[in-house]
């Protein structure tokens, strides 16, 4: 297990191909969307282990084809106009 900032923990996503930013890790932190962590002298620290984990588990199926894509919902109508 290593431990890591969040500079750091965005580092290490990032070259393992799952690129992210600092600031969006700690936004995930506040909504509670983002992976676990743990606070070290005032400062979050990510488990190597579980930054992967949850990464992996955000990504979709894997594909074989463009053709295997689902669909994308259509936009609503945000506007409220008939």
């Amino acid at each position: 297990m290593t431990r890591l900032t969040r500079a750091a923990a965005a580092k290490f996503l990032g070259e393992n191909g799952l690129p992210i930013a600092p600031n969006t890790l700690a936004k995930k932190a506040c909504d509670g969307s983002g992976p676990p962590y743990q606070v070290w002298n005032g400062q979050a620290t990510y488990d190597d282990q579980d930054l992967l984990d949850w990464a992996v588990a955000k990504l979709g199926p894997k594909l074989r084809s463009t053709a295997e894509r689902p669909a994308k919902a259509a936009p609503t109508d945000a506007g409220g106009t008939s």
